[in-house]
Parts: structure tokens; C-alpha cells; sequence
């Protein structure tokens, strides 16, 4: 009698899948987890940046994230190939 609406249920996330967001723009690329050696985070002036060292390549990229943020971020996904430094 008192019955409520539920709303379905959310099962994961929602939103493009990598591959969508790989193919939106000819400048994003995957790099593969094996392929990675290292990523150094930096944070010099206020600005953070992070370094991915790869079996083939160095890749050089900054970020508006915070540095904190960043880390979890890297860390959940790479563990102990992550390190960080401040200047």
C-alpha cells in the first residue's frame, strides 16, 4: 500500500570506455602496465609533473591535478614503480 520507486541499481562505472577515449583524439595513446619501469612525480613551483619511463620510451607530462591526488592515483595502479619528489 505504501510501496516506494526504486531506481535501478548502478552496477560499475559509467562513462567511454578506454577504447572510446583512445579513439577521440589522435594524440591519446595506451601505454601497456608491463611496459612500464618507472613514473616519477615532481612537483617544482607549484606545478606537478610526472615522468613514465617505458621499456621503449620517456614520456614527460604535467598535470593541473595536486600532487597528493596524483600519487593515489599512480600508486593504486602502479604501486611501488611510483615515486615522488618536491623541490
Amino acid at each position: 500500500m505504501f510501496g516506494r520507486k526504486t531506481l535501478p541499481k548502478k552496477n560499475g562505472l559509467k562513462g567511454p570506455s578506454p577504447e572510446t577515449i583512445l579513439g577521440a583524439d589522435k594524440d591519446n595513446f595506451a601505454v601497456a602496465y608491463e611496459d612500464v619501469v618507472s613514473v616519477e612525480v615532481e612537483e617544482s613551483l607549484g606545478r606537478v609533473g610526472f615522468v613514465v619511463l617505458t621499456t621503449s620510451d620517456k614520456l614527460t607530462f604535467l598535470t593541473s591535478m595536486r600532487m597528493e591526488g596524483l600519487l593515489r592515483l599512480l600508486t593504486r595502479a602502479l604501486g611501488s614503480k611510483v615515486t615522488a619528489r618536491r623541490r
